[in-house]
């Protein structure tokens, strides 16, 4: 028998970089990953209309829906321009939340400096319910999205509520029915 000769060592593209490989493809997930959650709930600065936009209110207190005595506001504020409009949808559970078909009451508002407050009756509203509401700057009554499927578009929701990936629950925008004259705030964001 012959003797077998060592063979030489495989050389650096001879080895196997499946680990090297996998570890790498971790990285670029994890750095992926942690970019979009940065992104999807970072501080936006609010963008303030510029002077030519600035119209000062005709009414004292800026309401321009009337509606009888036994009313409550909804505020929104956080629009970046006068541009377009706000639009609201109510919802009473969690079934309906999020789908505007299925919303008790759906309106729009106009934008005054950036911000808006419209009057709803008291009794259209039930004890407990969500609102979801955007600025639609382009009206065209949809929110624009990109090609990711996140909003280019404001929005906010009551309680200010904001979902980690995605839309807050229905339970973490529900609010209480204020009394007869009070009102909920939203931030659009």
């Amino acid at each position: 028998m012959e003797p077998h000769e060592p063979s030489a060592p495989p050389s650096l593209w001879q080895e196997n970089h499946g680990n090297l490989l996998l570890g790498f493809a971790v990285l670029v997930t994890i750095g992926g990953a942690m970019i979009l959650l940065y992104i999807q709930n970072r501080f936006v600065p609010p963008r303030f209309p510029n002077e030519a936009s600035i119209v000062i209110p005709d009414s004292p207190d800026g309401v321009e829906t009337p509606v009888d005595g036994n009313a409550i506001s909804v505020s929104l504020m956080g629009a970046a321009n006068d541009e377009g409009t706000f639009r609201l949808a109510f919802y009473e559970n969690s079934e309906s939340f999020n789908d505007v078909e299925r919303a008790f009451l759906r309106t729009t508002a106009p934008i005054k400096d950036g911000e808006c407050r419209i009057r709803v009756g008291y009794e259209m509203i039930p004890e407990e319910f969500a609102v979801a509401a955007y600025h639609d700057e382009n009206d065209n009554g949809v929110l624009d999205r990109n090609r990711l499927g996140i909003p280019t578009e404001r929005y906010g929701f009551s309680s200010n509520a904001r979902g980690l990936t995605g839309p807050p629950d229905y339970e973490e925008a529900t609010v209480q029915r204020p009394e007869v004259g009070g009102s909920i705030t939203i931030a659009i964001r």
